[in-house]
């Protein structure tokens, strides 16, 4: 009945029927547009067993074996790696190699010292929201002994949050003892 008023009033219905069905359409697009974008920024789902992101800054652990070759891609574009793999991030500018080699871009293991200079540097670059991701920890407690890699976490973690900073740090728990991991998840948020 709707559909004979319309003819009723209208010598071309369909082609009015048509035109309102392709402006709905081009709207529910950019609102879903808006809504991916927004999702990335805010909020969104993250592969390999991460809950969610979040963006609340500090240390974060994750405990699974995990690889953050596509994680880059859904968060802010300010990132700071620090990698025993730097291939596993290539498209990413800001990669350091952390190694006994002596290259353009590599960290030694022992030099938490430069580690954390390069770290706080990158953090109070700007306001805007930055991420580090520390990849090769258990190398780092290897070098230098758990308790000066815990300490030295614990700087990096009241620096990011005063820097609206989010740091990444994978970890197997096979490579620590019991007492380091209950003492890191008291120290940090886990994932």
């Amino acid at each position: 009945m709707l559909v004979a008023l319309f003819r009723i009033y209208n010598p071309r219905p369909y082609f009015f029927v048509i035109l309102n069905l392709l402006i709905v359409g081009a709207f529910l697009t950019y609102a879903y547009g808006w809504y991916k974008l927004l999702s990335l920024t805010v909020g969104a789902k993250i592969p390999w067993g991460l809950k969610e992101y979040s963006f609340v800054p500090g240390v974060h652990l994750i405990f699974e074996n995990t690889s953050f070759t596509k994680i880059t891609d859904v968060l802010p574009p300010f990132k700071l790696i620090l990698t025993r793999d730097p291939w596993k991030f290539r498209g990413e500018n800001n990669v350091y190699w952390i190694t006994k080699m002596t290259t353009n871009r590599s960290i030694q293991p022992t030099d938490l010292e430069k580690l954390g200079y390069i770290a706080s540097t990158f953090m109070n670059a700007s306001s805007d929201k930055k991420v580090i991701i520390i990849d090769g920890i258990e190398y780092l407690v290897i070098e230098n002994g758990f308790e000066r890699v815990f300490k030295w976490l614990t700087v990096i973690h009241d620096i990011a949050r005063t820097t609206n900073t989010l740091v990444l740090v994978p970890i197997k728990k096979e490579a620590l003892k019991e007492r380091e991991i209950a003492l890191l998840k008291r120290e940090f948020r886990e994932y």
